[in-house]
């Protein structure tokens, strides 16, 4: 098979989270072409997915020698991009703006290059002035204050020892769904799992009269409960359900999705955006980019630094664009963003949460 074929089939297994067969298939157009840059890295791509950092980590590794060899600025300013990206899916957030500043430096061709390096210089900059807090009551800044990508699913905090954030993630072979919830040190038998052929729920404790609950109810597709379940490791809970068709699921939950997260002193649970959390309909092409309604100072921050230079239209394109797209796209252009409605579409190698800036 032509290694572009190859590619093209790889990518698409990527876009279904197939990711398995995705890294099988970049392995076979390796065996085509040993120096194919693309297939290294989008084969990295998919072992981040799967959070086998240092697989990836390996790939990349591989394709900055090839790029070395080549000379080609913007094929070392990709290994770098993708490299920032596996930092930052690990937490070392430092690590990752190094790479995105070199990945912009080198002329990346992957357009969010900068609004990532923008992004993370912000996460940076937060997180040092969260450490400057000065001790109350004898206890110093808490780490997790810090601005962290989230998923949709948010933990409550009726209590203020609840300092949890829980991501998750999921992908699929041809017969199963791997969910993961990243949790660290969860006793087995403090986990509950049920399923039924169309619905999933975990639940565990995460401190004293918290309950950390994720539900599916529908699925996407049905299952076999009785093949399904659970393992707990050091840092996260894999759930593997079995499908009972061999069928792509294009999303975890089905038509009527009921996605729950709650704490047991009755807390309510509400998704944020990034970067308003308000929830009335915005006017765009009346919005006022100043207005503190729909942007706290934080927020308002983060944006100064793009909107240096730019007009009133552009700076609504960017402010739509991204607020639509929970901070994935970023465009100028206000003619295009006028009427057109952004998905959320992270670029490739990271997956697409939301992120709460107020936790």
């Amino acid at each position: 098979m032509a290694l572009e074929k190859l590619i093209s089939e790889g990518d698409k297994q990527l876009h279904e989270k197939d990711y398995l067969s995705a890294i099988a298939t970049f392995t076979s157009a390796l065996k085509e072409a040993p120096k194919a840059l693309q297939a290294f890295l989008k084969r990295a791509t998919a072992y981040q997915k799967m959070s086998k950092y240092e697989n990836a980590k390996r790939d990349i590794a591989d394709a900055f020698e090839i790029a070395n060899q080549r000379g080609k600025r913007e094929d070392l300013g990709e290994c770098y991009f993708k490299l920032g990206l596996v930092l930052y899916a690990e937490k070392d957030i430092v690590g990752a703006l190094k790479n995105f500043e070199r990945a912009v430096e080198y002329g990346c061709r992957e357009t969010t290059a900068s609004t990532w390096k923008t992004k993370v210089e912000y996460e940076v900059k937060k997180q040092q002035e969260d450490k400057t807090i000065p001790e109350q009551n004898g206890k110093g800044p808490d780490s997790s204050s810090a601005s962290q990508p989230q998923s949709d699913q948010k933990v409550g905090k009726s209590d203020s020892s609840v300092k949890e954030k829980i991501k998750d993630d999921w992908y699929q072979s041809g017969d199963k769904v791997i969910i993961t919830v990243y949790a660290k040190a969860v006793k087995e038998s403090d986990v509950e799992f049920k399923a039924d052929e169309s619905s999933v729920l975990i639940s565990f404790p995460i401190s004293i009269g918290s309950e950390y609950q994720f539900e599916i109810n529908p699925l996407f597709s049905t299952i076999d409960p009785q093949s399904s379940g659970f393992k707990v490791y050091s840092t996260k809970i894999e759930v593997s359900l079995k499908k009972k068709e061999a069928v792509k699921w294009s999303s975890l939950a089905g038509a009527e999705e009921s996605n729950t997260l709650s704490n047991e002193s009755s807390a309510t649970h509400k998704p944020l955006s990034y970067p308003s959390s308000s929830k009335k309909a915005i006017n765009w092409s009346s919005f006022d980019i100043q207005d503190e309604e729909e942007t706290d100072k934080s927020e308002t921050d983060f944006f100064a630094q793009l909107y240096k230079n730019t007009d009133d239209d552009t700076r609504r394109a960017m402010m739509k664009s991204y607020v639509e797209s929970d901070g994935t796209v970023l465009t100028t252009n206000w003619e295009e963003a006028r009427a057109k409605k952004f998905e959320t579409s992270p670029p490739e190698g990271m997956v697409a949460k939301k992120w709460d800036s107020k936790t």
